[in-house]
């Protein structure tokens, strides 16, 4: 009987963990990590020269196309 009430206590405790930790925010920056229309019209400036590298500071969700 005693196993039973501590296997589930053990998985109660597991559930709350495993949802609290699905509720986090784990969202990178804020709204500063957007690009302002200045800084866009910046990188426009740049035309050809414009790089990668120019969009280092600014975070990014790489999607793909699923294939």
């Amino acid at each position: 009987m005693r196993l039973a009430k501590y296997l589930k206590l053990s998985i109660i405790i597991l559930f709350v963990l495993v949802i609290g930790s699905a509720c986090q925010n784990n969202q990178e920056g804020g709204p500063d990590s957007y690009i302002s229309m200045n800084e866009l019209r910046g990188l426009s400036e740049k035309g050809a020269t414009l790089d990668w590298s120019d969009l280092n500071k600014y975070s990014f969700e790489d999607t793909g196309s699923g294939l």
